[in-house]
């Protein structure tokens, strides 16, 4: 039994449970201080712009967004169609992008339709520009965000 407790056995395990916890505790220390979730701009945005093009007038636009840490899934979607977008958060700058063949009726004579929308979320808006190949300057919007309405219990 005297030879399991020897100094040397002794010293080396404490030394390596020390040093276990102190990179635990720096490690822990640099991630509460440097890495931050991003904000989340998850939820259904109805959109609001002035200059859209007449494929797209009258009709109503969602942005709809579901996020996964910075990865974003979402789309676009008019009363017939929905186009898919995938993108990032970077900060607070949301860049989505996706093929529209909705688009194409914009006036589109590209084979490879393409939408781009940039923008951030704050609060409950979001602000930012729809871009494609026709229209490379983009036009700008607004999209608030809807809230679902809450589903009371059934009452027995």
């Amino acid at each position: 039994m005297k030879e399991h407790f020897n100094l040397k056995s002794l010293t080396f395990y404490g030394v390596m449970i020390g040093s276990v916890l102190v990179i635990f505790k720096t490690i822990t220390a640099y991630g509460e201080n440097y890495l931050k979730a991003p904000s989340s701009v998850a939820g259904n945005y109805r959109i609001n712009a002035r200059a859209l093009p007449e494929c797209f007038d009258q009709e109503t636009l969602n942005l709809n967004l579901e996020q996964s840490g910075i990865y974003l899934f979402g789309n676009l979607s008019t009363n017939e169609q929905k186009i898919i977008l995938d993108g990032k958060i970077n900060g607070e700058q949301v860049f989505l992008s996706g093929k529209a063949d909705r688009i194409a009726q914009c006036q589109i004579t590209n084979k490879n339709p393409g939408i781009e929308i940039k923008g951030r979320a704050q609060e409950k808006t979001f602000i930012g520009a729809i871009r494609w190949n026709a229209n490379p300057q983009g036009i700008n919007f607004t999209g608030t965000l809807e809230t679902l309405p809450t589903q009371s219990e059934p009452e027995h």
